[in-house]
């Protein structure tokens, strides 16, 4: 699988901000973590039967312009009232949590989960639509959102797959799209409307270490259950280390995954993979 689609994304006005799922990975990078670009598949028919309209399955109010955006003065805007991040040439805005519950709240925005069906299954922001990033064969529900609306994408990474598939929008002719900076835990941590599934899943959180060459800096290691669909992904960094924090749903230290480097890939479970840093 060709993952150089992914392109490396740079922070505008923080250093931190691209941490991983379970901290900061600046510790053992220089570059900050990848983001996804595979052609978007925007506008193919929904034939999800359970998908909602903007937040909670309400048309835009008519409180929300022609571009989709909420009369709101204090909204911020994709002009530089947030951090972005760059991914594939589209400044990304991070759109505070806080911010993108009150457009939740006010209606006229739609909410897309850039995570897996898994993870979406387990739990989701309450209205929003399945749309994993970098899955250019999923069956997008965007065939019925005006190009002119306003969109929010989410992962729990706290950003790395929710920027990647907001640069995919804009790819498809979005022009108003945010992510949200402290991802789908933040929306959780702050008690706002969720979506529990019938059967709740455990989620594991694991840490993998390793260092390859150095001439590989700046390139992706992507880790993949391919069982799930749940994946992550990281950049190496000047001295050729990697590090990949992230949680997966349904998963234990038996579970195959295959750890995808710029020259070779590894196919091994998780408890061996974050046992000790691997050395390459």
């Amino acid at each position: 699988m060709n993952r150089r689609r992914f392109l490396a994304l740079s922070v505008v006005g923080s250093s931190t901000v691209l941490a991983g799922c379970l901290g900061d990975e600046s510790d053992d990078t220089e570059s900050s973590d990848p983001g996804a670009t595979a052609p978007a598949t925007d506008g193919a028919d929904d034939d999800t039967d359970d998908v909602e309209s903007p937040s909670d399955g309400a048309e835009s109010s008519d409180s929300t312009d022609e571009t989709g955006s909420t009369d709101d003065s204090d909204d911020g805007s994709a002009e530089g009232e947030y951090e972005t991040i760059t991914v594939d040439g589209h400044e990304i805005p991070l759109v505070p949590v806080e911010t993108a519950h009150d457009w939740y709240e006010a209606d006229g925005t739609y909410f897309l989960d850039a995570r897996s069906e898994v993870a979406y299954e387990n739990s989701h922001i309450e209205g929003a639509r399945l749309s994993p990033a970098g899955r250019p064969n999923f069956d997008h529900p965007t065939d019925d959102i005006p190009l002119d609306a306003r969109i929010v994408t989410y992962c729990g990474c706290p950003h790395h797959l929710s920027s990647a598939r907001a640069a995919e929008l804009y790819d498809a002719g979005y022009t108003d799209v945010y992510a949200i900076d402290e991802g789908f835990g933040g929306w959780t941590d702050e008690g706002y409307p969720t979506v529990e599934g019938s059967t709740q899943q455990a989620v594991r959180s694991y840490t993998i270490r390793g260092r390859t060459d150095d001439d590989f800096a700046g390139e992706q290691v992507w880790l993949v259950d391919a069982e799930s669909g749940q994946q992550y992904v990281s950049e190496i960094g000047a001295d050729g280390s990697f590090k990949l924090s992230f949680e997966f749903v349904a998963v234990d230290d038996d579970t195959v995954v295959t750890l995808e480097l710029p020259d070779r890939t590894l196919e091994r479970t998780l408890g061996e993979l974050s046992a000790s840093p691997i050395e390459l």
